[in-house]
């Protein structure tokens, strides 16, 4: 009689796994072609390697549920699935109506492209726009002081990207300006600039940006000891890191529209 020992199942399932990160990396190159560029086949392996990890964590163990998480991580931030932007995601991912990975794999599929269909406009065209505006904010006097922060990026916010503000709603918009001025306070970054340039930054590539491998140039920053004691001369790197960033998005997405 044939046994399967444990270890040889662990064997197997180790073998399955990586074969799948390396179909992963593989396929990423066209999904998010220009984003694997930049970070590198290691950091598309390690973003990879997490998101799996994320996926089973929503019960997502088999190939497509695990394949779509992954996407919607580059798509959306490493941490969508909790970010106050995103609601929909959340509530896709919910078990408290007993739903399987599968009917929860397939609702979060739908409510991404619902989203995506809203506030990208044809050909991306609202979210060029809007990363044209942002890259100039920079540049531009904020018009508000400390006192109306949350109110004065409320404003900003629906400026700069109007179809994605009202789509995320003023209650998760002040949820999010929260959280970037907490997050900027926790990474000793709590300067005035700090926490606008931490808010942006989160409305843009996700709540969780300064700790996501899909932005290893940000986690450089935030985490660098030698320059803690001075909070705005990180602030002010982080911003140049994220003008030149938001540019490079922005004559990429000019250049696929100029090839549709």
């Amino acid at each position: 009689m044939l046994i399967i020992r444990n270890a040889q199942i662990e064997v197997f399932r180790a073998t399955a796994r990586n074969a799948f990160v390396d179909d992963m990396v593989a396929h990423l190159q066209g999904f998010a072609g220009r984003h694997c560029q930049v970070i590198g086949e290691s950091g598309v392996r390690a973003v990879v390697t997490d998101g799996l990890g994320r996926a089973e964590a929503h019960g997502f163990t088999q190939r497509g549920p695990a394949q779509l998480y992954i996407e919607l991580m580059f798509t959306f931030g490493s941490s969508f699935d909790s970010d106050p932007q995103l609601a929909w995601a959340a509530s896709a991912l919910s078990v408290e109506d007993g739903a399987d990975a599968m009917l929860r794999a397939n609702r979060l599929y739908d409510a991404a492209v619902h989203w995506l269909e809203a506030i990208a406009g044809p050909g991306n065209s609202f979210t060029l726009a809007a990363l044209t505006r942002l890259n100039s904010v920079a540049e531009q006097p904020l018009g508000y002081g400390r006192d109306r922060l949350a109110e004065g990026l409320l404003t900003q916010l629906h400026q700069a990207y109007p179809e994605k503000a009202s789509a995320v709603g003023d209650a998760g918009l002040l949820a999010l300006i929260a959280r970037a001025r907490t997050s900027a306070e926790a990474f000793g970054m709590g300067t005035f600039r700090g926490e606008i340039l931490f808010c942006v930054l989160m409305f843009v590539m996700g709540h969780g940006f300064a700790q996501d491998a899909l932005y290893p140039w940000v986690v450089r920053v935030v985490n660098d000891a030698r320059s803690a004691a001075q909070p705005e001369g990180r602030v002010q790197r982080l911003e140049r890191h994220a003008l030149t960033y938001l540019s490079g998005v922005v004559a990429h997405f000019g250049l696929v529209r100029g090839h549709v």
